[in-house]
């Protein structure tokens, strides 16, 4: 371990999964995710971003609101999107289509459903996206069965594996990451497939189901709620050993999906804000108590730079060790561990 004031450099992360907003939330959001090099921007705004024209427009949004990083746009795979759709949005340099299907997630109503996935027009969709060399990121949670019935949050995962087993096993070529794999179930199916990867969240090498839910399954922690929902004990350790294990499949994906209080603690919007300026040392400390530093740039940086093609990432930070506690909110938004102290701290 490393002693008290120590420094130790690192370089800029990639964040392979956030969710920045839009209106006058974006630029407080971009802010705070000052710290990254790259960062994959997920399109569930209130007007999806299903074509590339929007999805370039919420780049243009996100620079003009002083980003630090670059941003990768993500085409959003919505009831709207056609053969031809895709095949603009790759010929414009978008790289990745974002599956969010209908009702899972915030802004997510036009999403198709998985079982349209399955069928023949999502077949010619997927199709397109091998041809033209993109990346499938799903949201892979099955919220309701063929019946209609609603399926209880902790068996969502594992209820949509059957379909991501599916579309790998009949498109061989196809890149796939599954977005906030959380899951025991999900994180060995991503070890044991070819072209598959997945991102992670920090907050699931931390979180259990308890800590959101009561035994009723009423939610009794608005702050720790996400989409997916924190799963068992045996699912926190998949997480954390699948985070520090230096794994070719694996990269960091904080999923952070800021809220207002009163949206939060009232109305229990799903989505957990985790900030650059609290994820980075947070991150470090995970490697460092796991004594798996030598790891820390897989996770960070070098499955998302193969992942999504990017050139070879120079900025780095300087974190001390100092403790710094979290502070409750950021322009208002409550933030993750609020309260709690962190062993690191990033050296402006």
């Amino acid at each position: 371990m490393l002693q008290a004031n120590s420094t130790i450099e690192v370089l800029m992360f990639v964040s392979g999964h956030n969710h920045l907003r839009e209106g006058e939330l974006l630029p407080w959001i971009v802010e705070a995710e000052r710290y990254y090099s790259y960062l994959v921007a997920m399109g569930n705004k209130r007007i999806p971003t299903d074509t590339a024209e929007l999805s370039l427009g919420y780049v243009n949004d996100i620079r003009q609101a002083d980003a630090k990083f670059i941003t990768i746009p993500t085409l959003m795979l919505t009831n709207r999107t056609t053969r031809e759709v895709i095949r603009e949005a790759a010929a414009r340099g978008i790289k990745a289509v974002k599956l969010t299907p209908g009702g899972t997630s915030t802004n997510s109503d036009e999403g198709i459903s998985l079982f349209d996935l399955i069928s023949t027009r999502g077949y010619g969709l997927i199709e397109e996206i091998v041809t033209n060399r993109m990346l499938l990121l799903i949201h892979a949670e099955l919220i309701k069965d063929k019946r209609g019935r609603i399926i209880d949050e902790r068996d969502r995962c594992a209820r949509a594996l059957a379909f991501l087993e599916k579309i790998v096993h009949d498109f061989p070529d196809l890149r796939l990451v599954v977005e906030h794999a959380n899951d025991r179930q999900t994180i060995n199916f991503v070890r044991g497939s070819q072209n598959v990867w997945a991102s992670l969240r920090p907050h699931d090498a931390i979180l259990t189901y308890g800590d959101v839910c009561g035994p009723g399954g009423e939610i009794i922690n608005p702050l720790n709620y996400a989409k997916p929902i924190a799963k068992s004990k045996d699912d926190r350790v998949a997480v954390l050993e699948a985070i520090v294990g230096g794994e070719d499949y694996f990269f960091y994906g904080p999923d952070s999906a800021p809220w207002l209080m009163e949206a939060k603690m009232r109305a229990h919007k799903a989505g957990i804000f985790l900030p650059s300026f609290i994820a980075v040392p947070l991150v470090v400390q995970i490697f460092e108590r796991a004594n798996a530093m030598h790891n820390l740039y897989k996770y960070t940086v070098d499955v998302a730079r193969r992942v999504y093609g990017l050139p070879q990432i120079i900025g780095h930070l300087t974190l001390k060790k100092e403790r710094q506690r979290i502070p409750e909110s950021c322009h208002g938004i409550p933030l993750f561990l609020a309260g709690r102290t962190l062993d690191w701290q990033i050296v402006e």
